[in-house]
């Protein structure tokens, strides 16, 4: 095991040399002088000399190989430079705010945790009875609703009821604990109530899965009790998958908590981000960048090594139309009578994906048409869901914006699961050097926050608009899909290969590709349609929150993360309806594609068929 560790920490050095590189090239590739960029947004004359100082000042005019030994070796010295918006030491700036997204992470993780490994384990225990239906309605409700607008939510009823609001400044945990938990107690179960639906989500499907396994049945028949057999037996195995999500999940969350910082005020690591990105403060934004990539490393590194101490075997290296139509009508018919939640789920989908390719005919207003005198009208039956502060009807935007929250969610999670599910099967299969390359260029790209991925897409490539749809949106959320995908989908691969029908396979001469199309891929189909139909849902969410920071979809095109951002903040008591409808929009959009997820993964597994 030590020897194991010691590889994995060598291997660090090689992935973040990698992160570095890449870093430093695509703060260089974006369109344009980044100096001149930067200067002219500052508003009032800027000369060509003035600009040329400036290059020189920051060390631009050397060669880039140069510019690069000096970025590396303030790396290591941790001489990160100044500001070029504030002009102070980049370090002070992170370390002013480093803290505080920390702090609400692991408060967030232990929140997820807690709530996540009872309910999974609930859930599994008592599959198909009603507490686990009850379970999945309350973890896929926090996976339907976006963290962000539950934050809004929060405030909206302590502002109403208690009068609360956000504080202004942020105290530390060490000065005064109680006002700093008070301070962070909601953004973190805003956060971790989301956190703790992926994760008990997870956690259920593996659990359903080990339970089937031989070596649980023969616990069983040697009269081990059935406390034993679940959290000695089968924990220890259904822990794997759960663990990838955990650790994945809580790397993310540092980074990505920027839609929450905003949303109560808090002034984190990842709000310091976007501001840096939208000053053009290049020096800080390739510091962050770095940073948040050392913390996912290291936590990428713990998941490993608990790996490695779970499962010591991570450490090796023709029907005529008419008879078809039949049978598929009567398993239609099967599966809403067995799977009643699912059915459910994909009733709404049908329904909402109806309501979008019939917008014209469902709606009586232009969404974009500005109308100054029905400005705030509340619900009425001329406007069902009123109006916002431009006098547009918000129930012909929803309507409108689920065209592009359900174009962009499909194609999205169709090209990240797909791509990501296939390095995945590759990976752990072929094992040695090639799971070895293929897993660290994964951990180099999950190491960026996907609004940095988000922003690079945007601006070496621009606008792609093909009938109304961004393409450089929807890859840039793909792109976050696929390594995410792909570890969850390696570790389930991980405890298949071994299995005597594949070793049979290889002893029977079929080809590698033989055996992980017909062997391999239909056993790992029960997590791929959990993470198919979960990304569905997260690239909805994904692109409201790019809209809410005005990087996805833009005025005047409705989008409904769009309706979240602006002048809806302002107006939390005069016209809380424009928070509230959007909000449930996605929520229940998210909510159904998660629904059906759960019911088709049992439907399609012959493993857990009835």
């Amino acid at each position: 095991m030590i020897r194991y560790a010691l590889n994995r920490i060598a291997l660090m050095i090689p992935t973040l040399l990698g992160i570095a590189l890449i870093t430093f090239v695509m703060i260089r590739i974006v369109p344009g002088d980044v100096v001149e960029l930067k200067m002219r947004s500052d508003g009032g004359r800027v000369t060509q000399q003035q600009i040329n100082d400036e290059r020189t000042r920051l060390g631009l005019d050397k060669p880039l190989p140069e510019q690069f030994y000096v970025w590396m070796k303030g790396l290591v010295t941790l001489d990160f430079g100044n500001s070029m918006w504030t002009g102070r030491p980049v370090a002070q700036e992170i370390g002013g705010r480093i803290g505080l997204s920390i702090q609400v992470a692991i408060m967030a993780a232990l929140v997820a945790v807690l709530i996540a490994v009872p309910l999974g384990t609930i859930a599994a225990l008592f599959r198909d009875s009603p507490i686990d239906y009850l379970v999945r309605i309350i973890t896929i409700a926090g996976l339907a609703v976006p963290s962000f607008w539950l934050g809004m939510i929060i405030i909206l009823v302590l502002l109403t009821f208690f009068k609360w609001s956000p504080p202004v400044t942020y105290v530390s945990i060490f000065e005064d604990p109680v006002k700093n938990l008070s301070q962070l107690i909601w953004p973190s179960l805003a956060v971790g109530y989301r956190y703790a639906a992926v994760v008990a989500r997870m956690i259920r499907s593996s659990i359903i899965e080990v339970m089937q396994e031989d070596y649980i049945r023969t616990a069983r028949a040697k009269g081990v009790g059935e406390f034993m057999v679940v959290f000695k037996h089968a924990m220890r195995n259904a822990l794997l998958p759960a663990i990838t999500i955990i650790g994945l999940e809580f790397a993310f969350l540092i980074g990505g908590l920027v839609v929450t910082e905003q949303v109560f005020n808090l002034n984190g690591i990842g709000r310091l981000f976007v501001d840096a990105v939208i000053r053009n403060d290049f020096i800080l934004i390739q510091t962050i960048v770095f940073l948040l990539a050392i913390i996912f490393v290291s936590v990428n590194l713990i998941v490993d090594l608990i790996y490695g101490l779970l499962d010591p075997r991570t450490r090796m290296g023709k029907e005529d139309r008419m008879a078809m139509l039949t049978r598929l009508l009567k398993n239609a018919l099967l599966f809403c009578r067995l799977q009643p939640l699912g059915a459910l789920g994909l009733l709404i989908i049908v329904v909402m994906a109806s309501c979008a390719v019939l917008a014209e005919q469902v709606t009586f207003y232009n969404p974009e048409a500005v109308d100054f005198g029905a400005m705030l009208t509340g619900p009425s039956a001329e406007h069902p869901f009123g109006t916002d502060s431009f006098g547009r009807d918000i129930f012909t935007r929803i309507v409108y914006g689920a065209r592009t929250a359900l174009t962009i969610g499909f194609l999205s999670s169709m090209i990240g699961c797909h791509i990501g599910a296939a390095i995945g099967i590759a990976s752990a299969y072929h094992g040695g050097w090639v799971d070895l390359v293929l897993q660290r260029f994964i951990d180099i790209i999950l190491s960026f926050p996907i609004v940095v991925l988000a922003l690079v897409v945007v601006a070496v490539m621009g606008k792609t608009m093909v009938l109304g749809i961004d393409l450089n949106l929807v890859f840039a959320i793909a792109i976050p899909i696929i390594p995410r995908s792909c570890r969850v989908i390696r570790a389930a691969t991980l405890s298949i290969r071994t299995q005597p029908y594949v070793d049979a396979a290889r002893a029977g001469g079929y080809s590698t590709v033989y055996i992980l199309l017909r062997y391999i891929a239909p056993n790992v189909i029960a997590p791929f349609l959990v993470l198919l139909t979960a990304y569905i849902a997260q690239a909805i969410l994904l692109e409201a929150s790019l809209s809410f920071l005005g990087l996805g979809v833009t005025e005047p095109k409705p989008a409904w993360g769009l309706m979240l951002a602006g002048d809806s903040a302002n107006f939390y008591n005069e016209a809380p309806w424009m928070i509230l409808f959007p909000g449930l929009a996605i929520s229940l959009s998210v909510f159904a594609f998660n629904l059906f997820g759960d019911s088709l993964r049992d439907w399609f597994d012959p493993k857990y068929r009835n």
